[in-house]
């Protein structure tokens, strides 16, 4: 954890791992939306070390298919993989759980949460939909449905959310201690906690970017509240789910029609 001030308005610090690319857009936007939130944020990429004792939550960003080897599968043929990426995040995962650290997944962010957690995934789901599209936009063409009593409903408040679709994974299996509390009109897994009561706050996530303002700000919020608390909350979410995306929605972009904003 970062150093304490004993200064209560200090910004919690925030680590984003994801890609070490020099233009990722994925990453200028998380960093804007944990400013909204009034959290600093820190990039964290094979290129970008930042010391992960001194941050209060992660964030594990979405990005390349996590590579089938960590859940004892084959590659897919013309998958692209960063097994790189894959290793650092996966240190920075187990550290933040070991730490019970405030931490958010986005996208292959929760499936590798997932399978840091003893879980599997779907290598390519396209051929499996039949009800929904897999054509990749960050426009949200789908719609998860959220289980009423979950975290993840009580955090967005709502009962169900506008997601887009970037990847052909999804998850299969749940690893150890979670459970599934979203999916969408074709019955992949969208969302997982917690069975049960922990301490921190973890969040993952699955669809990126566009979602309802009032959703992203409640989990980007929830995240921050979190990490600048001293003493751990009594409920661990590890909510997966499709966060993060403040200046792709209006007002930031007039342009986008107001029946996305619809939860």
């Amino acid at each position: 954890m970062a150093p304490a001030t004993g200064d209560h308005s200090r910004k919690p610090v925030v680590g984003v791992t994801g890609n070490a690319k020099w233009w990722s857009p994925s990453w200028l936007s998380i960093r804007f939306a944990v400013w909204l939130a009034g959290g600093t944020a820190r990039r964290i990429s094979v290129k970008h070390p930042w010391p992960i004792s001194q941050i209060d939550a992660l964030i594990v960003s979405g990005g390349d298919d996590i590579h089938p080897s960590l859940y004892g599968e084959e590659e897919a043929p013309k998958a692209h993989y960063d097994p790189d990426r894959d290793a650092l995040e996966q240190a920075h995962i187990a550290w933040a759980l070991k730490h019970q650290m405030p931490m958010l997944g986005i996208c292959r962010g929760t499936q590798l949460i997932n399978v840091s957690l003893g879980g599997s995934l779907h290598i390519d789901i396209r051929a499996k939909r039949k009800l929904t599209s897999n054509r990749g936009t960050v426009l949200p063409r789908k719609t998860a449905a959220l289980r009423a009593s979950s975290c993840l409903a009580l955090v967005t408040r709502a009962s169900r959310l506008r997601i887009n679709s970037l990847h052909h994974q999804a998850i299969d299996q749940l690893g150890e201690g979670v459970q599934i509390v979203a999916r969408d009109l074709d019955g992949f897994v969208q969302g997982i906690e917690p069975t049960g009561p922990a301490t921190g706050w973890v969040c993952s996530g699955t669809g990126i970017f566009v979602v309802p303002p009032a959703a992203s700000g409640a989990c980007s919020n929830g995240l921050c509240n979190n990490a600048s608390k001293q003493a751990p909350p009594r409920v661990t979410h590890v909510v997966s789910f499709a966060v993060f995306s403040a200046f792709w929605r209006p007002p930031f972009c007039p342009f986008i029609p107001k029946w996305f904003c619809l939860p």
